[in-house]
């Protein structure tokens, strides 16, 4: 398993919503994506003058942003494209989070419907997913 304490937050974030806790689905959700955020920063060499589990979401953030800009500069290979592809899908992804559901939920500024959990949830899987196909949990997230 290449992701096992974000898989973990997922299956959480499964019992969550079993049990109708839609709220605390989406925190434990937010949770597993940050894993995998830590993890794509990790694998594009993102450095800050502290620890990345310490870093802010928006930090980490701006810092992949970075890294995949630079990625479409000269000179262009084959392997280049296909890592650009990769992490411009994991962002993708994750873009929305932030915003959308990680601020709201942290900041106690939403509530979340069985539909909105169910979709979270999902979403946050996929990113998963798509990192488990090239990267694995750093040794920090442990």
């Amino acid at each position: 398993m290449n992701f096992p304490t974000a898989s973990a937050e997922i299956i959480h974030a499964g019992n969550c919503f079993a049990f109708g806790e839609y709220i605390a689905c989406v925190y434990q959700s937010m949770s597993a994506a940050e894993m995998g955020l830590r993890a794509l920063a990790s694998h594009l060499g993102v450095t800050l003058p502290y620890p990345i589990e310490l870093a802010d979401w928006g930090k980490l953030l701006g810092e992949i942003e970075e890294k995949i800009q630079n990625m479409q500069k000269p000179p262009k290979t084959a392997d280049k494209d296909e890592e650009l592809s990769f992490c411009s899908d994991a962002m993708a992804l994750f873009r929305h989070f932030k915003n959308a559901y990680r601020n709201h939920i942290a900041h106690a500024r939403a509530h979340y419907d069985e539909r909105q959990a169910q979709s979270i949830m999902d979403r946050t899987r996929e990113f998963i997913e798509l990192l488990a196909t090239q990267l694995k949990e750093p040794d920090f997230v442990e």
